[in-house]
């Protein structure tokens, strides 16, 4: 079945604008892949950096643990020295009160 001549110059026309449509379908696509593309490198960073977190979260964790067994044992030590500073007090008194006997001792040998 022959074309009519007045519809040549439409075809031609819808060719020119699928000819100048080409190019831009054709770079559309890339454009996507390259969207694609740094949405995936997006998301690997994105989970790289959870793993970070989550690392740093733990570390953390860790800190506050190893901070409050510390202030626990700065406590002890604390009070043990309080005790020895005590048990010091009460030794001297007790040297003090056996050289009071040695003296009361002494004067009855007289």
């Amino acid at each position: 079945m022959p074309i009519p001549s007045a519809a040549v110059p439409v075809i031609l026309r819808e060719e020119v604008k699928l000819g100048s449509c080409l190019p831009l379908a054709g770079r559309s696509a890339e454009a996507v892949k390259e969207i694609k593309a740094l949405i995936s490198g997006s998301v690997e960073r994105v989970e790289q950096g959870t793993v970070l977190v989550d690392h740093a979260g733990g570390t953390m964790a860790e800190l506050v643990t190893s901070i409050r067994r510390a202030t626990d044992l700065i406590g002890e030590l604390v009070e043990e020295m309080a005790a020895a500073g005590r048990l010091r007090n009460q030794t001297q008194e007790l040297v003090e009160t056996v050289a009071v006997f040695k003296m009361i001792a002494g004067l009855d040998r007289l």
